[in-house]
């Protein structure tokens, strides 16, 4: 991982599971065309759809980012403790969060105050 910091994906709940609340954007997906990933109901789904996602977007080991999935036989505890949906960013400092991003109007991050913050906690050199 990196030197400062480790960066870590949690893969959660589908957002736009095709069996729950489908959608036929394809505006991420590259030239794969309609997401098409039905909701995970058990830990084994949910690493098959993370490791997909893994190969699809390069998330491997050179990629320098650990992926983790939220186990949905647990009750997605990470997903009840963060509440991450759509999509957040957070920064966890000696065991407690220092920073949560929030989502713009699009359900995209303003990168911006997650780097400011970043740095913050680089220059403490504690992760």
């Amino acid at each position: 991982m990196g030197d400062t910091a480790d960066f870590v994906l949690v893969y959660i709940d589908e957002a736009h599971g095709a069996d729950e609340w489908p959608i036929s954007s394809s505006r991420f997906n590259g030239n794969r065309g309609a997401v098409n990933v039905r909701q995970t109901r058990t830990l084994q789904e949910r690493r098959a759809a993370a490791a997909d996602f893994a190969r699809d977007f390069a998330f491997d080991s050179a990629s320098g980012v650990l992926m983790m999935v939220d186990n949905p036989q647990q009750g997605a505890p990470f997903q009840d403790a963060f509440s991450p949906w759509p999509v957040r960013f957070f920064i966890l400092q000696d065991g407690k969060v220092k920073f949560v991003s929030e989502p713009g109007s699009n359900s995209d991050i303003e990168i911006t105050p997650f780097s400011d913050a970043l740095r913050v906690a680089a220059a403490k050199e504690v992760f």
